[in-house]
Order: C-alpha cells, then sequence, then structure tokens
C-alpha cells in the first residue's frame, strides 16, 4: 500500500474535490482519456449532477414531442426527462436502438462537441472520429399513461461506476474509495488505469486490504507499467 500512497494520494473526497483533480489530470495530458470511477450508481449520479451544475458549459436539453427528421423506432419503458450535459465533457451512448451508424452502440464513450436542435456531435473516444446523434422516439411503458417524445439516448459520463468500466482502459482516474468493501472491486479499478502516475485514489491512507495472490500480482504489474511509462521506455 505505500506504492499506491505514495503515487495516488489526493485531499478531500467531496465532489469538488474529485472533479478537481480529474481537471487536473486533464490539463497536465489533454490528449489522454481519464475519468471518475465510483462503486455505487448513486454516487455516480451524485457526482455527475455536481459537475453539471457547476460547470459554466453546461446546457440542458428539453425533450420534443414532435421531430419529422428524428429515428423513428420507438422505445419503451423510459422516463420522460430532460437531459443536462457539459460542452467538452464527457458523454456515453445509453442505447443502441436505431442508431444510424452501426459501429455506434450502448457504451460508447466520447466528448460532447455541440448540441444543435436535433442531433449532437461527439468525437469518440476510442477512435476520435467525430459523430452525429439524433433523438430517439420514446414512448411509456405504462399503457395507462400518453405520451411520446423524443430525446438523445446519451448520458454524462464524467463519472463511471466500476461495473460499467470493466473490460474497458483509461489512462488515469480518479478513483471513489467509498463502498468499495472487497479487494477484487479495487484493484478491477485500479486495472482500468495504464499508469497509477496519472491515478488519484479518495482516502487511500484508510484503505485496509490483505491482497489476495492475484491482487498483488495485478498491482505488481501495473506498478512496473508505471514505471515504464515514467522511464519513457
Amino acid at each position: 500500500m505505500e506504492f499506491l500512497i505514495s503515487r495516488c494520494e489526493m485531499v478531500g473526497k467531496k465532489p469538488e474535490d474529485l472533479h478537481r483533480e480529474l481537471r487536473r489530470l486533464r490539463n497536465e495530458d489533454p490528449e489522454g482519456e481519464y475519468v471518475i470511477q465510483a462503486f455505487k450508481n448513486s454516487r455516480v449520479d451524485e457526482l455527475n449532477d455536481w459537475i453539471a451544475a457547476n460547470s459554466p458549459k453546461s446546457v440542458q436539453i428539453e425533450t420534443l414531442t414532435e421531430c419529422p427528421s428524428c429515428t423513428r423506432l420507438p422505445r419503451n419503458g423510459h422516463k420522460k426527462k430532460s437531459l443536462t450535459l457539459v460542452i467538452g465533457g464527457r458523454v456515453v451512448i445509453t442505447d443502441n436502438h436505431g442508431l444510424e451508424d452501426p459501429s455506434l452502440a450502448n457504451g460508447v464513450s466520447g466528448v460532447l462537441l455541440a448540441v444543435g436542435r436535433n442531433f449532437l456531435s461527439i468525437r469518440r473516444t476510442d477512435n476520435g472520429k467525430e459523430v452525429r446523434i439524433t433523438r430517439f422516439k420514446y414512448t411509456n411503458s405504462n399503457r395507462k399513461a400518453e405520451g411520446v417524445w423524443f430525446q438523445y439516448p446519451v448520458a454524462m459520463a464524467e463519472a463511471m461506476s466500476v461495473h460499467k468500466g470493466q473490460g474497458s482502459t483509461c489512462d488515469g482516474s480518479v478513483i471513489d474509495s467509498d463502498g468499495m468493501t472487497n479487494e477484487a472491486m479495487f484493484y478491477t479499478a485500479l486495472s482500468r488505469n495504464k499508469s497509477l502516475a496519472q491515478t488519484k485514489v479518495v482516502d487511500v491512507r484508510n484503505l485496509r486490504y490483505k491482497g489476495s495472490g492475484s491482487a498483488r500480482l495485478q498491482l505488481e504489474m501495473i506498478r512496473e507499467r508505471t514505471e515504464r511509462i515514467r522511464g519513457g521506455k
């Protein structure tokens, strides 16, 4: 744990503290991909809501009741709601039913570039390509409630759950350790990062993990990768 403390310690655990560290990582490496990782979905929502509410570039996107140029395939079971996103912020696609671009899918992330009346412009984080996403047609799954509306199938993704991010990697992240009560979840969050030099962990001094053999091996691999990156190898 001494290695983690020396590399990853940060001050504070409030949303503004995590966002401060995220901004610092991005300012140091503008071309890199950085995100906040949290264990609880409620915490993810809290962090994204705070960032959106405190950003000067936030935009609120209301639903439309008519949209002739939008995707016409209806989707059931979605609540009618407005979206609050941030220009220049990270977003994730939440539905792939009816997307015009077959390479786009649920879970693809990107940076929001612009908001039009009937489209969003996003630069994908996986390949750097700029794509446009149109509104989807949604209907209420409750037959007693009528309503058809059009909204974009995206959500804020400055913060994401550790579970949602499994299988993907980023250059670094800010890890909210609250609720990570088992070592497997914590080391899963660590393993998403290419380097611990660009990783910050909330309350890292108070983490107490025995460390299974596989977890210690994973940490050692990350440590060696960090040293190679710092050494320019």
